[in-house]
């Protein structure tokens, strides 16, 4: 955004604005430093829904005429990523 766009806007939204940009330098680092997620295996709830969301993929893709095979490969690089 120009400042000749920000000098355009209605007044009230002016100072909204210029909060923001004020305002983003101070919150940017808190998001980005934010605690990493921690990797951990999945649960067996969590494998026995990656197993139906499979299941569900393999039958989405024969419904589309996928082969069988390449159906439960497309189902498992799904899981996979």
């Amino acid at each position: 955004m120009s400042l000749a766009s920000v000098t355009s806007l209605p007044h009230p939204f002016r100072p909204l604005l210029y909060s923001l940009a004020l305002l983003l330098p101070v919150v940017m680092p808190l998001l980005v430093l934010a605690a990493p997620a921690q990797a951990a295996p999945a649960s067996e709830a969590e494998m026995n829904l990656y197993t139906r969301i499979a299941a569900v993929n393999v039958c989405l893709a024969r419904a589309a005429g996928v082969e069988f095979d390449k159906a439960v490969g497309i189902a498992g690089e799904t899981i996979a990523r």
